[in-house]
């Protein structure tokens, strides 16, 4: 994968190693999702989407590089059970049952356990969340901040995956 250098890789094959037997439902989303499949992008760190109960269970997982457990936290547009970790300097945020505010509705990003792909990446299967649902996500969000993921996505989609 040219977008994630190997350090992301060990940590997500540390991450696919422990999860996996566990049958924790789990799915890769944001900047490392789509640099997995292929997009233009840096990741900075690991958003792993998860319901509630095993977002709790992988806590316990990665206990060792917990920075602050997942519990629940809500602020003004989301609200979502959430702790952040970090192996190997790469930080993990970690996001049970997530919600955003759109249109003064609560929109769940649950659904994306069950749109997942799957990829294969140095001999693992990982979960990512398809291109097209990021990209509806990322527009429905309105932010400055992800105008420059949009058109990387469109270009990557444009230009075939």
């Amino acid at each position: 994968m040219p977008f994630v250098n190997s350090r992301f890789i060990d940590v997500l094959t540390m991450i696919h190693d422990k999860l996996t037997p566990q049958r924790i439902e789990w799915v890769l989303i944001g900047s490392v999702s789509l640099a997995l499949q292929g997009v233009d992008i840096e990741p900075k760190d690991i958003d792993i989407l998860s319901n509630k109960d095993d977002a709790l269970k992988t806590n316990i997982l990665l206990k060792n590089f917990e920075i602050s457990p997942v519990k629940f936290m809500r602020s003004e547009r989301f609200k979502s059970y959430r702790g952040t970790f970090q192996v190997n300097g790469i930080d993990i945020d970690i996001i049970g049952d997530f919600r955003v505010l759109i249109d003064n509705s609560w929109f769940s990003l649950s659904e994306r356990l069950f749109t997942r792909k799957f990829i294969e990446v140095e001999n693992i299967t990982l979960p990512v969340s398809p291109l097209q649902d990021q990209l509806t996500m990322y527009k429905k969000l309105q932010r400055k901040t992800d105008i420059r993921k949009i058109q990387k996505i469109e270009e990557k989609l444009r230009d075939g995956l």
